[in-house]
């Protein structure tokens, strides 16, 4: 596989991030349980990287197309408690982290199927009656991570081919 860090994070549940990485191309990739048991795979663009002058939707193919971009951002620092109980600085996490622009699809289509066994897993205290009822209106395709991750692979390589068509036109000039 096209991936130098890959990372599965299973305890990260309050975001329902089930794995991260980076692809071999250097693109930050993260998949996540969406909240009705799909999921949802992401890939973060660098500033300055010639894609982002594209429309991404049109030049991107991915599954059901990009359904999510949302510029990232910082942590926040705010005053907490740290273990011992002792009041300090603390970092708000984020979800999709500065500087790069996120972009994502789901697998929340017509012919797509919820993955109930990660659902459970990721979307505890959820209402699991409601995700059942939805499993039964999603029927297709159960999506694996596995599965995301091929199309995020797929994602990145497509991005690393606009890298190079813009160098090779600025190579013609």
């Amino acid at each position: 596989m096209n991936i130098i860090k890959r990372k599965k994070v299973a305890e990260d549940n309050l975001k329902k991030v089930i794995e991260k990485g980076e692809t071999l191309e250097r693109f930050p990739y993260k998949i996540l349980m969406g909240p009705t048991g799909c999921i949802n795979g992401y890939i973060g663009i660098p500033p300055k990287h010639p894609a982002l002058e594209h429309d991404l939707e049109s030049e991107i193919d991915v599954h059901g197309g990009i359904t999510f971009e949302q510029m990232g951002s910082y942590p926040e620092r705010k005053i907490g408690m740290n273990n011992q109980g002792n009041i300090t600085m603390v970092n708000i996490p984020v979800l999709f982290e500065a500087p790069y622009y996120w972009v994502g699809f789901d697998t929340a289509h017509y012919g797509d199927g919820i993955n109930l066994e990660l659902a459970k897993k990721y979307l505890a205290g959820s209402n699991m009656y409601s995700l059942k009822i939805m499993a039964n209106s999603f029927t297709g395709k159960v999506w694996q991570p596995e599965d995301v991750l091929e199309e995020i692979l797929k994602m990145s390589k497509q991005l690393k081919e606009i890298e190079n068509q813009e160098k090779e036109k600025e190579n013609e000039i």
